[in-house]
This record gives C-alpha cells, sequence and structure tokens, in this order.
C-alpha cells in the first residue's frame, strides 16, 4: 500500500503544480482585459473551481483505496 501512497501523493503533486501554474496564466490574462478587483475575483472563482475538482480527484482515489484494500483481503 506505501508504493500506491506514494504514486498518489505523486500524482497529486504534479496535478496541484498543474493547476497553480494554469491559475497563474488564468490570473495574467484577466489582469490585462480587467481592472484588479475583476481579476481577484476571476483568480478566486478559478481556485476554488479547482479546490472542488481536486476534492473530487482525491475522493475517487480514497475509493479505489479502499475497494483495492477490500479486494487484497478477500483474495
Amino acid at each position: 500500500m506505501r508504493i500506491l501512497d506514494l504514486r498518489y501523493s505523486v500524482y497529486l503533486k504534479r496535478l496541484s503544480e498543474a493547476i497553480l501554474s494554469f491559475v497563474i496564466r488564468h490570473s495574467n490574462v484577466v489582469s490585462h482585459e480587467c481592472g484588479l478587483r475583476l481579476k481577484d475575483r476571476a483568480v478566486l472563482i478559478v481556485k476554488e473551481t479547482f479546490k472542488k475538482r481536486i476534492s473530487n480527484i482525491e475522493q475517487g482515489i480514497m475509493n479505489i483505496e479502499v475497494r483495492y484494500s477490500i479486494d487484497l483481503k478477500l483474495s
């Protein structure tokens, strides 16, 4: 199980880095097109959206881990 945990943590780290770079790119685009307040609002919306997506991904990983451990016990 530790190997799986390590793989998941590496995957989640890479995913969070990709999301952070997307948010930074998105905030730069918004800052050129809008005022500062709109930029801040847009960045906040994007961050909250990705937090929800990450939470859903983490929940899916936990479900897989539970199923995997049950399958090992039944084997």
